[in-house]
């Protein structure tokens, strides 16, 4: 009961969080983000 409301008072400060950068930033430069991000993730050292 503890590790699931806590998991579930997390999801809602990870979707209040999103919530504010979509507002701040924009749905297209939120999506450019996560895209040049994901590509990052591709770089070899």
């Amino acid at each position: 009961e503890q590790g699931q409301q806590c998991f579930i008072d997390m999801s809602e400060d990870m979707e209040r969080n999103y919530q504010r950068i979509l507002e701040q930033f924009g749905e297209e430069r939120l999506q450019q983000l996560l895209g040049l991000l994901n590509e990052l993730k591709n770089v070899k050292p």
